[in-house]
């Protein structure tokens, strides 16, 4: 018994040994597993200060309800308030705010799309800033004190990050509409523009109308890899047409595909001198590529952001640019012997940007503009004869020229969606202004012009005894149809037609005008001159002339994006959503 006394007495200080040495590492691992869990915790709250930051900054950066681009103050001070409204003013050490281009792995050249990182620009590059729409906040903060000290250092510096961003873009045209729509006028039209036979019905061109164009859809088209390239492309017209017809091809809808065959068909015709143009689809779309660098990302290159007849229209009119257009007019209006009506496109209708930003520049530039195309209207007159009474005047040739300046909108603001309330964006647009000029001119009527109206011009005068010189005195009146106004229009969808611009003035009313109450006859009799009152007499009998070039001419400036006396505008896309959490990586090297 006392042996066995012993032994017992011997095994049980041995499990106090062995109890004493496992506690050690089990009170190690407890403490350490609570160290982890203090550090977890602490650096998921420094990421949640981070989302939140990033979130608040994403929403000043975006421009929503903002005419100006934000500073680096601006998003330094919505990220501090927001780490202050979140009771973390005493615990964050740093707080580092970036504004950037939301990109893709694939646009930068490799992977599948999936992951999005934000390439960083300066708040000071304004050309940059335009298309920043996203932010990464950075935070740093010490890690908290240790219970165990030999497990970690005091001092260390624990690091978080959120990049965030929200679109707040809008996309839209001053263009025609499908119920100013004209057969006859816009087969002319795009005859004389693309230099083939075009003979499509109504119902083709209301289809093409209603097709809606994507830059992604382009850029497969055309077989390249970023919207800079597509800009870039150098091709004849035949070929921009082919690219239009397969990228309304690979839209989803029916009304796009059939619209591209309408159009793939007119790229196999025959044309008149088509020679390649460098930057043709960047002519053609407003000259986007300064708009869009860096490369614009996946959602936006998928957003329909022109008609196919206003793309159509826009290669035609860049091929064809500054070249004269003969519209054939006839016209039984006593009086009238001979008439010529030609067109020349200055400038091609613009749409606006990609969609674009709200708010004008430092300089007072707007970031986000569409405008109406730029077109001479040459109108040759040659009248039988002009009764003053005691005289007649015969062979009288007069010339009217109507340049219609750009009508111009500018995207001001852009609301985005709350409480139920949808987005919404606000365009001020101004009206054609038109300035007709009324002269004379020489040779005939119906030849293509070559000066505008001049002065001077001699005119046989019958029914007197003497040989007179007699000249026209050049006139030049401005008017400025409607005045600039302010529109907001939201979807869900679109496009959105906005209410449209209108004055009581039109082509009519101006030449009739300006003939009426500015234009005299200068009669020299033995070196003398006598001035003579002619407007009123010209009037009534090129009022019906003028009101017979309005139902001509209005459709054809229509499908040029020109509307004497109107203005409309049409929103194509507005994009906005709520700020949302890109990714939490950490900036590159940290």
């Amino acid at each position: 018994m006392h042996r066995t006394s012993n032994r017992y007495r011997k095994q049980q200080g041995a499990t106090a040994v062995f109890v004493a040495i496992t506690l050690v590492p089990l009170l190690i691992a407890t403490m350490f597993a609570i160290e982890v869990g203090r550090v977890y915790y602490a650096h998921r709250g420094l990421q949640k200060l981070a989302n939140l930051a990033a979130l608040d900054a994403a929403r000043v950066v975006s421009g929503c309800d903002s005419q100006s681009l934000p500073t680096q103050a601006d998003l330094n001070a919505a990220a501090q308030t927001s780490i202050a409204n979140n009771g973390a003013t005493g615990i964050v050490q740093t707080v580092t705010v970036e504004p950037g281009v939301i990109t893709t792995d694939k646009l930068a050249g490799s992977g599948s799309g999936v992951i999005r990182y934000l390439t960083p620009v300066s708040a000071t590059n304004t050309t940059a800033m335009q298309d920043a729409h996203g932010v990464r906040v950075t935070l740093t903060r010490k890690f908290p004190t240790s219970l165990t000290p030999f497990l970690s250092k005091n001092g260390s510096t624990m690091i978080a990050s959120a990049t965030a961003e929200q679109p707040a873009l809008a996309s839209f045209r001053l263009g025609t509409t499908l119920l100013t729509l004209d057969q006859g006028g816009l087969n002319q039209l795009l005859t004389a523009l693309l230099g083939t036979n075009v003979n499509l019905s109504l119902v083709g061109y209301q289809g093409i109308a209603q097709a809606r164009v994507n830059i992604a859809n382009l850029m497969v088209a055309a077989n390249v890899t970023n919207v800079n390239d597509l800009l870039a492309l150098k091709t004849n017209l035949p070929g921009a047409l082919k690219i239009l017809g397969n990228a309304l091809s690979l839209a989803s809808d029916a009304t796009s595909g059939t619209a591209g065959g309408l159009i793939s068909g007119l790229a196999t015709q025959s044309f008149t001198g088509s020679s390649p143009v460098t930057n043709y689809f960047g002519q053609a779309l407003n000259g986007l590529g300064s708009a869009l660098n860096p490369t614009v990302s996946t959602t936006l290159s998928a957003i329909p952001f022109v008609d196919g007849l206003g793309l159509l229209t826009a290669l035609g009119t860049t091929a064809s640019k500054g070249n004269t257009i003969q519209v054939p007019v006839t016209t039984t209006v006593p009086g009238v012997a001979s008439l010529g009506v030609f067109l020349k496109v200055l400038q091609p209708e613009q749409p606006s940007n990609l969609p674009g930003r709200a708010g004008y520049s430092s300089s007072g530039t707007p970031f986000t503009t569409a405008s109406s195309s730029q077109i001479v209207t040459q109108i040759r007159i040659l009248l039988n004869g002009i009764d003053l009474g005691i005289i007649s005047l015969a062979n009288v040739r007069l010339a009217i020229d109507v340049q219609a300046a750009n009508g111009n909108s500018i995207l001001t603001r852009v609301s985005c969606p709350y409480a139920g309330n949808p987005a919404s964006a606000t365009i001020q647009t101004t009206a054609s202004l038109l300035t007709a000029t009324v002269g004379t001119f020489s040779g005939s009527a119906t030849a293509q012009p070559v000066n505008g109206p001049s002065s001077g011009a001699v005119i046989t005068a019958v029914n007197i005894p003497l040989v007179l010189s007699l000249s026209i005195t050049t006139t030049v009146g401005t008017r400025t149809f409607g005045t600039t106004v302010t529109q907001t229009g939201s979807g869900p969808t679109f496009p959105v037609a906005l209410p449209t611009i209108s004055s009581a003035q039109n082509l009519t009313t101006v030449v009739s005008s300006l003939l009426s109450s500015n234009l005299s006859i200068t009669l020299n009799v033995l070196g003398l001159p006598i001035s003579l009152s002619v407007g009123n007499i010209l009037s009534a009998i090129l009022t019906p002339v003028v009101s017979l070039l309005d139902g001509v001419l209005d459709p054809l400036l229509n499908a040029l994006g020109v509307k004497t006396g109107v203005a409309g505008v049409t929103l194509d896309s507005i994009t906005t959503a709520q700020p949302q959490i890109v990714t939490t990586a950490l900036p590159a090297g940290q």
